[in-house]
């Protein structure tokens, strides 16, 4: 067995989606430890805000759309955070949409690393 560790962060810092979806997993089978919880619950509980242009993007071609509405609420965070952490580099930007957009018009995953299809 093993077992994931979140360190403590500084105020600053940010959670990516991944590891906030994992936080979500873990809360939901109890598995965090009650001293860190309440911490965490403000984490745990931040809705996920789609960036509207994105969702534009999505809904102009119904078997994009069709097919994302599909997708389970965890994979669609996770894959959108992913393509909008990249918008300050417009060509990574450009890259991740596009393949976001193929995999889905096919209705294919994006395959993730680190185990992250757990919590999808």
């Amino acid at each position: 067995s093993s077992m994931q560790r979140f360190t403590p962060r500084r105020k600053e810092s940010s959670w990516s989606q991944p590891n906030i979806e994992r936080l979500k997993w873990l809360d939901e089978r109890k598995l965090i430890h009650p001293t860190i919880r309440e911490e965490l619950r403000e984490v745990i509980d931040r809705p996920f805000l789609f960036p509207e242009d994105l969702m534009d993007i999505f809904r102009e071609d119904p078997e994009i759309w069709k097919n994302f509405q599909k997708l389970s609420p965890g994979y669609q965070r996770i894959r959108v955070a992913y393509i909008d952490y990249a918008r300050k580099r417009p060509e990574e930007f450009e890259k991740r949409l596009n393949n976001f957009l193929e995999k889905t018009r096919k209705n294919e995953l994006i395959r993730g690393y680190g185990g992250v299809e757990k919590f999808y």
